[in-house]
This record gives structure tokens, sequence and C-alpha cells, in this order.
């Protein structure tokens, strides 16, 4: 799943001059961020262990910052493929879960990435119809 995402996301907000831009990744790494530790709670529900997250070990594709509305396509393109692999996987997760909480939590975070799928892909597109790039809504569900 993306739970490295979050430290990348917040680079990209780091390197954002539009305010909006700004707000709605930092809630997409928030996001993120959250995830992991949804994930590190189950962990520690099954074992009985606390996980360790050591984002060192990670090799995730660097995500990358859009200067121009051509590579702000691109960048949310990646995004997109990026949210369906981690659809992809937290449902792979549900199907081999082998409690109902457990599965309910993959799927939870499946539909997720898939509400980030599709805030990445309403903005691609308002950026190829010339407008803005930042529609104002928040992504996600952090308010659960």
């Amino acid at each position: 799943p993306d739970v490295g995402r979050g430290s990348q996301s917040q680079a990209v907000v780091e390197a954002m001059h539009d305010e909006s831009g700004r707000r709605q990744f930092r809630h997409l790494a928030q996001e993120e961020i959250r995830h992991r530790e949804v994930l590190e709670d189950r962990f520690r529900s099954m074992t009985g262990k606390r996980f360790r997250f050591d984002p060192k070990k990670l090799h995730p594709d660097p995500i990358p910052v859009p200067t121009s509305n051509a590579s702000a396509i691109q960048a949310l393109a990646l995004a997109m493929e990026h949210e369906l692999e981690a659809v992809e996987n937290y449902r792979k997760l549900a199907e081999g879960a082998e409690d109902a909480e457990s599965r309910r939590t993959y799927m939870q975070l499946a539909e997720d990435e898939r509400g980030h799928y599709e805030w990445f892909r309403t903005q691609r597109q308002a950026l190829l119809s010339g407008i803005h790039w930042f529609i104002e809504t928040l992504p996600g569900t952090l308010d659960r």
C-alpha cells in the first residue's frame, strides 16, 4: 500500500506556491499518514507487537513536483496510477484477510484511495480543460 506517500506528498506541499494546492496536498499527506497509523494499529491488534515504520526501507518512485501545466498533468497522472495500485493492494489484502475486522479495514482504506484517485482525476481533467489547477474540494476522509 501507499504508506510511504505521506512524506512525499509533504515535499510536494512545500514546493507549491498556490495556497489552495498546498492545503489540499497537505490534507492528502495527512490521509496517507492516517492510513499508516490504521495499518500499524491493525498489526498491533493482530500480533500484540508494535510495528516500527522505517521510511528508509521504502524505495518508492519520487513524486514529481509540478512546475508547469504540462508537468502538473504528468504528476497528476502518476499520482492516479499510485492510487489505483494502492486500491488494488488493499483489495488483495482484504481478500486474503482471515478476519472480518481486517477485511473491513482494508476495504475502507481501498475506498479512501479510490477517493484520492477521483480527486486527482478531477484535478487533471480541470487542467486539461484549461481550468485553474486546484478545485476547492478536499479529498479523503480525514474527518472520520
